[in-house]
Formats: C-alpha cells, structure tokens, sequence
C-alpha cells in the first residue's frame, strides 16, 4: 500500500479548505448569504476550493487546461506539462495534473514523477500519486478494444500502478471522513489528503467521463464505497443519465437550493463543465423563475447567476442584469455581484482537482 506521512498544512496549502460557494452571515441587514472568497470563515469540505491566490493569467491557463482534458483536446499537453513548476501553487498543479491523467498523455510522466519526488507540497504529491495512476490507465486501455474490454482494463490497469485495492480505497475514506469534522485550528487544515480518497475521487470521475454500461459491474467499480465522499457520490450517482438528464437534474437541483452546503460548488462545477448547454438551460430556469417565482430561495436563483459567471458567456449578461432590480433584495444583490463579469466574458474556475 502507499501511504504519505501526514504533516499539519496552512490552509491555503491544502486541499481541504472552503469551497468556494454560498454561505451565510449575520449582519446589521440580516442573514446573508456570501461568498467565501471574499471572507474569512473556512470550513473543512472533501474536496478542492476555488483557487484564491492565483494570478488571472494562471487562472486563465487552469481553466484552458482543464477545458482540455475535457474535450480531450491534446494540443495543449505541451503547455500543461510546461505548467507543472514545483513554485506553483497546489491548486494549479492539481486543475493540470486531473487535465493530463484525463488526457492519457504519456508524455507528462517525467514532469509527474519529478514532482513526486521533489514532494514539496505533500497535498500535491498524494494527488500526483493518484493522478499518475490514472494516466497510465487511460493512455493503456486505449490498446484495447472499446466497451467493457476497455473500461476493465483501465480499471485494473488503474489499480496495478496505485498498488491498492478496492477495500485500501474504502479504508482511506474510512479513516479520512471523520477528521472532516474535526475544526482546523487557527484557520488551518490538519490533514492530507490520502492518496487512496483521491483514488477513489479519480475512480469516480472515468466512470463518469466514460460509460457507465461498461463500468457498473466491474468489481473494482462495485467494491468501492463512493457515496462517503460528496464529490464521487455526485458523480457515480450521475453518471447513468445522459448529458441532457445530467444537464437538467443538476439545474432542478441547484436553483431549488434553499441553502448551499459547501459542497454544493461540486454540482456548479460539473454543470459549469458543460458550457453552452448549461447556460441555454440555466437561462430558461431563469426566465421561469423570473415568470413563476414559488419555491424558489435567493439562494438557488444566485447559484443559477453563479455558475453563469463559471462558464462566462457575456451573452447572457442581460438576463443576469434583469434581475438587478429584484424586489428580494438577495437575488438583486446576487445579480449585481456577477453581473460584470458576466458582462466582461470573464471565466471563472470554481474548484480544482476535480
């Protein structure tokens, strides 16, 4: 087994930090939701915060990057492998790191193993781990036959470079969830990811990117527990719909948020994730919403204004500004937040490594 020696981390070092989403404020105007970018108050989540403390252009290439990996666009392997700096921050390598184990790109193994080694972030390293493995799954299951053939090969191709088993990945998270619960003293973080949870986070996400016909009943799929972790739970429950079904359940869900949960900015994510078509639905949510205004909460309109800004298409700026001048003074402030960076076509990245 690979286990990583657990060392105590400032918070803006470690993977286990705010998510950058909606929360809640008392105030001399009342109750209010904000974002945690722009406080203090942090909270332990199971997965990766917006990346603060990164320039624009480093965000812009994160964001190019992790586009990348989606689309499986390889032009840009030369860029993101030129990314992986040991200087940089934990939140760039790991948005590049997710890129190239999606990509299979081969050719990154040198940059990865060099960045395992120097260990210089041990949040970086044991997410290196993780990813390594994936990356050599994917660039060798594509000698195999596409289907089942394939997706069990990379599972088992997946599991020979970790050195783990399906139980290892249930007794990471295990051991992992509980010290979630634990406060971080004085603002801080006290524990390391393992490598088995990001396994199983990266587990999680070939299922979905994949097809889940050919993924359901590979032992090493079913042998893990993934519904312990929010972020692989999200994606192993999605992953049986189609991109339209995945499309609308997630926009149902997060405008009828009546309050976030931290990790509420994982689902914003994955919907962020599917560009245009997030924001045609997210914008017929809205002009409804905007009609027939019953059970819906500032919070889930916000989301909606949220995530719009996540994609940065300024085509929808207007719809954003109509709201403006809502009479809940919530969705108005919401709207007026978001609004100029809509406007302005300005991408935002909401996590990483994920």
């Amino acid at each position: 087994m690979i286990t990583r020696p657990k060392r105590v981390l400032p918070l803006v070092a470690a993977s286990i930090a705010a998510v950058c989403c909606l929360l809640w404020r008392n105030d001399s105007h009342g109750s209010r939701p904000f974002s945690c970018g722009q406080s203090t108050a942090y909270a332990h989540c199971p997965r990766r915060p917006r990346a603060n403390g990164v320039s624009k252009e480093d965000k812009d290439r994160m964001i190019d990057n992790r586009l990348a990996g989606l689309r499986q666009d390889r032009t840009r392997i030369p860029a993101t492998i030129a990314a992986l700096n040991p200087p940089a921050k934990a939140e760039t390598h790991m948005t590049n790191l997710l890129a190239l184990a999606r990509l299979g790109a081969v050719e990154a193994l040198p940059a990865i193993d060099a960045l395992i080694a120097a260990d210089a972030d041990q949040e970086t390293t044991s997410y290196a781990i993780a990813a390594r493995a994936r990356l050599v799954a994917e660039a060798d299951a594509r000698e195999q036959n596409v289907g089942a053939d394939r997706a069990s090969a990379k599972v088992q191709r997946f599991y020979e470079q970790l050195r783990l088993s399906p139980d290892d990945l249930n007794g990471a998270e295990a051991a992992f969830q509980p010290s979630l619960q634990q406060p971080g003293g004085g603002g801080r973080a006290v524990v390391v990811t393992p490598v088995g949870v990001n396994a199983v986070q990266e587990l999680a996400d070939m299922v979905y990117h994949g097809s889940y016909k050919d993924y359901a009943l590979l032992p090493g799929v079913t042998g893990v527990n993934f519904q312990v972790d929010h972020g692989a739970g999200l994606k192993m429950r999605l992953a049986p719909l189609s991109r339209q079904q995945r499309i609308t359940t997630m926009v149902e869900e997060l405008s009828h948020k009546k309050k976030y949960a931290l990790w509420d900015a994982l689902e914003g994510q994955l919907l962020a994730d599917e560009g245009s078509a997030a924001s045609q639905a997210m914008a017929a949510k809205l002009r409804d919403i905007r009609e027939h205004r019953s059970g819906y909460s500032a919070e889930g309109i916000g989301s909606m204004f949220g995530i719009l800004g996540d994609i940065g298409d300024p085509a929808y700026a207007p719809l954003v500004e109509s709201f403006r001048e809502d009479s809940d003074p919530a969705v108005a402030e919401y709207a007026e937040r978001t609004y100029g960076a809509i406007a302005k076509g300005i991408r935002v990245q909401a996590v990483y490594g994920y």
